[in-house]
């Protein structure tokens, strides 16, 4: 799952003045507005086992369609040294199932939280995604923002270019999953400029292996923009949006159509800059579950309670609370994963403008657990199984 970047609008405001807090956060908390962020995904970590600490705007299209319906739209470099425990025998599979991805700048790391891990891809990368077939997609550091994505399809294959770098002043990638047979990639970009009215933002989608580039809904201008996406296998892409200080949940098809999600928390309209304010928008695979996050104020900081719930608004809701203590001054979720019983829950700094990275929280829904990733970086769950792989 979570699943955007808590950086990702930094650029599009630095051209303002001002290094600012990505809009996710706007929702999650009162933050100064040139106080520095930077996403968890670009520092280097140890490579070790996970380690426990702690139990416990849009442009709307006139078309809707009702969640659960599927719609799909119509091009490297890399070193891949995939352990043989990482990897399934005959070298078909990259990626086992269940398991824990980290992108930083020593490349991808498979974490190992149900078996054996190790290094997918040695070169410095921001994000990377389970392809939904056991391959990998994954966004190079260089150039910075804007690095291309490439698509890892099995150990024995070379990694191909599916986005070139450059492409924008700002490229994000949100995430993969196969729909209706075809691994499909979501990903975000931004073009500033000096005047206000040039400012663009959308979300936009790839077919591999060699789709051409569908934009899929405009996300963002000026003073809005992404805060973070989801792809489920159903086709359709969780958008959470901010507009100045507000927070909104959509949800779209890969044509931009509305779809209609009963259980959305904020399906009633836009929310303010109040501290309660959901956050962390996520849909996982299947695309019949949502997840987001409640914050708490506590003596000392904020709780955060992780909800999961089917997609209609009348199905029981899972509620998972994140001790205070994993999100201190200073330290804010950013993006949110589900798949099956797991959930991933990204955090940033927001100290200074150039911030340690941090690691990401996993959190298992069954046993009611929440575990401190061991390395730093921006984290990801590999997919569980389907009929694709």
């Amino acid at each position: 799952m979570s699943s955007a970047p808590v950086e990702r609008d930094t650029l599009k405001r630095a051209r303002r003045g001002c290094a600012v807090v990505g809009g996710l956060l706007l929702s999650v908390a009162t933050v100064s507005a040139c106080s520095g962020a930077q996403d968890a995904g670009t520092a280097s970590g140890s490579g070790a086992p996970v380690v426990a600490t702690t139990q416990a705007p849009s442009t709307a299209s006139a078309a809707t369609t009702e969640v659960g319906e599927s719609s799909t739209t119509s091009s490297g470099s890399g070193t891949v040294t995939a352990s043989a425990d990482a990897t399934a025998s005959g070298g078909d599979p990259l990626l086992p199932q269940g398991q824990v991805l980290v992108a930083n700048e020593d490349g991808v790391t498979l974490l190992a939280t149900r078996g054996a891990g190790g290094v997918v891809v040695e070169d410095s990368a921001v994000r990377a995604f389970d392809d939904g077939r056991g391959g990998l997609v994954y966004q190079s550091a260089m150039p910075e923002g804007a690095g291309g994505i490439l698509w890892q399809q099995s150990v024995d294959a070379e990694p191909v270019e599916v986005v070139a770098p450059g492409l924008a002043d700002q490229v994000t990638l949100e995430g993969a999953a196969v729909v209706e047979g075809q691994p499909i990639i979501v990903f975000s970009v931004s073009v500033v400029g000096e005047q206000p009215d040039d400012y663009e933002e959308s979300i936009q989608s790839v077919r591999l292996p060699a789709g051409g580039r569908q934009r899929i809904d405009v996300t963002g201008g000026f003073e809005s923009g992404l805060s973070g996406a989801t792809l489920a296998a159903t086709g359709t892409v969780s958008l959470q949006t901010f507009d100045t200080a507000a927070t909104v949940f959509r949800f779209v098809d890969l044509t931009g159509r509305d779809v209609v999600v009963p259980a959305n928390p904020l399906a009633a309209g836009a929310c303010g800059d109040e501290p309660d304010c959901p956050t962390g928008l996520t849909l996982d695979l299947a695309g019949d579950r949502l997840g987001w996050l409640q914050a708490e104020p506590v003596q000392g900081g904020t709780r955060y309670d992780l909800l999961v719930q089917g997609v209609e608004a009348d199905e029981p809701t899972t509620v998972v609370p994140i001790d205070a203590a994993l999100l201190p001054d200073g330290v804010l979720p950013s993006t949110v994963e589900l798949a099956g019983d797991l959930a991933l829950v990204n955090r940033a700094s927001t100290n200074g403008p150039n911030p340690p990275v941090s690691s990401a929280l996993l959190v298992d829904l069954a046993a009611d657990e929440v575990t401190e990733l061991s390395e730093a970086g921006y984290a990801s769950l590999t997919q569980p199984g389907s009929s694709d792989r």
